[in-house]
């Protein structure tokens, strides 16, 4: 089973990368499987997708606060990956779904500050 998983991420990567166009969250998403195979199949799976490791660690911590979570993939892509990795950084806060509405309508440097507790 093992094996067959590194495969499919490795398909799986090559898929995204054929394509014109694609979404951060393709590209959280192979790089969180990947990291939960192990360290080195997640580097691999960075230099493949062209990825800095130090991005390629907060696309995964990114999907793995919120590819799951029952939000609409188009919702966090309009969002972006920049105020998602705030959110996720933020941890296990109660209230995702209204801080999900602010930054939809905020900048990340406002994000930030509402986060810091000073707005």
């Amino acid at each position: 089973m093992y094996d067959n998983d590194v495969y499919l991420i490795f398909a799986k990567s090559n898929a995204i990368l054929e394509k014109s166009e694609c979404s951060f969250l393709e590209f959280a998403e192979v790089l969180r499987e990947a990291q939960d195979l192990g360290s080195d199949y997640f580097v691999a799976i960075a230099k493949l997708l062209k990825v800095g490791l130090r991005k390629a660690y907060v696309l995964a911590k990114i999907d793995r606060h919120f590819g799951h979570a029952g939000y609409s993939r188009e919702r966090l892509r309009k969002i972006g990956w920049t105020k998602l990795s705030l959110l996720a950084s933020a941890g296990a806060v109660d209230n995702i779904p209204e801080l999900l509405k602010f930054a939809e309508a905020c900048t990340a440097h406002e994000l930030k500050l509402r986060l810091a507790g000073q707005e």
